[in-house]
């Protein structure tokens, strides 16, 4: 998923993982992943799990944190897979002056094994991002959809709002983004219209934190609507960062459905 459109991901399924930060910001840290200490890396496993916790399926997600000494996120590795084939994204983090100024993605096949590591792997994509800054404003330019860009306007360190641009420099989506007296996000709002019935769409989302600072419950309402419920269940370990999240997601539109989501992380300390 690429940097300056991971507003799209909040949209349909908030993601644990970046769910203190699941939108652009200057500069990511470990205080906006609510993760204590002075953590060098962090792996992150994931799969599909029934209701009593056992994986549904062969499909594997791994996703790598690495940090610098200043807590800030430089470099992530996402691996997902299955049955030995998988691909691997890369995500440098360049800064300049403590601002990020780029952001390299870089997409591979790989051929794995999840036990003895990787075998081969064949590239798909290898673009940056830029990332231009003018007051409070920042604008990213797409490295592989070059007439698209975002903009973002930024109050004490946060943003408040992003307008998307697509052909001929049109507004395309609207969102503003609500922060608690702590700084955590407790809403988004996204307006834009649907391309075919020209019918606008106002979706924003509410989220929950829990005494630990993080995420409870995501509620996401789609005009009005509640869509789709969220919500996270936590094992701590050392340092207080939890280990283990297992998040029951509710579908309240159309098929209604239930699934389940089993996370684990490991942490690396400097």
């Amino acid at each position: 998923m690429k940097t300056g459109f991971l507003l799209f991901g909040m949209i349909l399924s908030f993601s644990l993982s970046f769910a203190q930060y699941d939108y652009f910001k200057p500069v990511y840290t470990t205080a906006e992943m609510n993760v204590k200490g002075d953590v060098r890396k962090i792996v992150e496993k994931s799969n599909e799990v029934d209701k009593k916790g056992k994986p549904v399926d062969g499909f594997i997600s791994s996703m790598t944190y690495l940090f610098d000494k200043n807590k800030r996120l430089r470099t992530t590795y996402d691996l997902t897979g299955e049955s030995g084939l998988g691909t691997l994204i890369t995500e440098r983090f360049m800064l300049k002056d403590g601002k990020l100024v780029f952001v390299k993605h870089l997409e591979e096949e790989v051929y794995v094994s999840f036990t003895s590591g990787n075998q081969s792997r064949t590239i798909l994509k290898d673009e940056t991002d830029a990332y231009f800054y003018s007051g409070n404003e920042i604008q990213v330019q797409d490295s592989i959809w070059k007439n698209l860009k975002i903009s973002y306007t930024m109050q004490d360190n946060r943003i408040i709002a992003a307008k998307h641009y697509g052909e001929n420099n049109t507004e395309e989506e609207k969102e503003t983004f609500e922060y608690n007296l702590q700084g955590q996000l407790i809403k988004t709002t996204t307006i834009s219209k649907d391309e075919k019935t020209n019918q606008v769409i106002n979706i924003y989302t509410l989220i929950e934190y829990n005494a630990e600072g993080d995420v409870k419950k995501v509620k996401v309402y789609s005009n009005d609507k509640l869509a789709r419920e969220d919500e996270y269940d936590y094992t701590y370990g050392d340092r207080n960062n939890w280990t283990e999240c297992n998040i029951t997601s509710k579908e309240l539109i159309g098929k209604k459905e239930k699934s389940y989501e089993k996370i684990t992380r490991t942490y690396e300390y400097y």
